[in-house]
């Protein structure tokens, strides 16, 4: 039993403890407990302001915390940091090099000023890592000719010169092109391929639903969810379904919510879909006329075909059906909805928007925290 435990232990990488960080009367993280585990490419979300920077900061032991603890593969980041750092590889905020050197002589300076000094296959390592970001062909540019993607990149391949087993990463796209976003993905999935454990600041959620297993969502610094991103999209997904007329929408309306009252308790609400704002003027009533023959229901995207099959033994036949997988996107309007405003959802504020272009950011730019 006590080696199903302490195996248990082994495979928690990052564990918080009512971590807390105060800048006199602004608690940029309040009370925060996250755990991370072996093998997880982690999203740590929020918008600009929410704590994520200042969270890394005080995991890496660049600022002290006001309050809590924090353990790194079981050890207290306070009393046993340097023995920490020899483990992590880090990229916060813009990394630095020399602009007139080569990428490939920037990682040998690199790599001399750290304990590689000493390691005689430092080239052979520095030749891995530009092969693993996919630098190796333009290893010899002088680093101030690289796209702002390669110099990420790059920043991420001094990061892995040592060989982490657990990699930071703080808003690894910020600024990127969408080809950048492509890349920097590409590379996450590679790393995590090989076994590393993933910590990954952002506020693309867009990005992150792509490559993270697991996240946790901070609001004003506090954490408001932590767990499967599998789980979470199951959440917000739902059914759109749209009737020929206000009247066939309410008598479906009165038939769905009878079934669920019957004992369909897959289904977990049905209402009237909010139209939301209009992008043109001259739109607007035909939103308000759409919205009128539109439900929504809170039932698993797979159950469309049973809704469907349930209104036509009831002469009631849809226009359109939609089923909605839900996205991160969604998921955080919907928690922050009710952070913010407990006893609501985003729903209550006239509908979720529609999902953003890839590349695109619900949450905004700002100054960091």
């Amino acid at each position: 039993m006590n080696d199903i435990i302490l195996s248990a232990e082994n495979d928690i990488i990052i564990s918080t403890s009512r971590l807390t960080k105060a800048f006199g009367n602004l608690v940029a993280v309040n009370d925060l407990n996250l755990r991370v585990m072996r093998g997880d490419v982690f999203g740590f979300l929020g918008p600009n302001g929410s704590g994520k920077t200042t969270t890394i900061r005080m995991l890496l032991g660049l600022i002290r915390p006001t309050a809590g603890r924090a353990f790194i593969f079981g050890l207290d980041n306070q009393y046993q940091l340097p023995r920490i750092l020899r483990r992590i590889g880090a990229v916060v905020e813009t990394p630095v090099f020399y602009p007139y050197l080569s990428g490939r002589d920037n990682l040998r300076i690199l790599a001399a000023a750290s304990d590689m000094a000493r390691h005689p296959l430092n080239d052979q390592r520095i030749e891995e890592v530009l092969e693993l970001v996919e630098l190796r062909a333009q290893a010899g540019l002088a680093y101030h000719t690289y796209s702002l993607g390669m110099k990420q990149r790059l920043g991420i391949a001094a990061a892995l010169l040592t060989d982490p087993e657990l990699i930071l990463l703080d808003e690894p796209t910020n600024g990127l092109d969408p080809v950048g976003m492509v890349e920097i993905r590409q590379l996450i999935v590679r790393l995590a391929q090989q076994g590393k454990t993933i910590f990954l600041s952002s506020h693309i959620l867009h990005e992150v639903q792509q490559v993270c297993n697991r996240v946790a969502i901070l609001h004003r610094g506090n954490l408001i969810k932590q767990g499967d991103v599998a789980a979470l999209l199951r959440q917000s997904e739902h059914i759109l379904i749209r009737m020929k007329s206000s009247a066939e929408a309410q008598a479906a309306l009165q038939l769905l919510q009878e079934a669920r009252e019957g004992g369909a308790t897959w289904i977990k609400a049905v209402a009237a879909a909010g139209a939301g704002p209009s992008e043109q003027p001259g739109k607007a009533s035909e939103a308000r006329g759409e919205a009128a023959t539109t439900l929504r229901v809170e039932a698993p995207a797979e159950r469309s075909a049973e809704i469907n099959a349930l209104l036509a033994r009831r002469d009631l036949f849809a226009a359109e059906i939609h089923p909605h997988e839900g996205s991160l996107e969604e998921a955080f309007l919907e928690l922050t909805a009710a952070a913010q405003f407990p006893g609501a959802s985003a729903s209550a504020f006239g509908g979720l928007p529609s999902p953003l272009p890839p590349g695109r950011s619900m949450l905004g730019e700002g100054k960091r925290q």
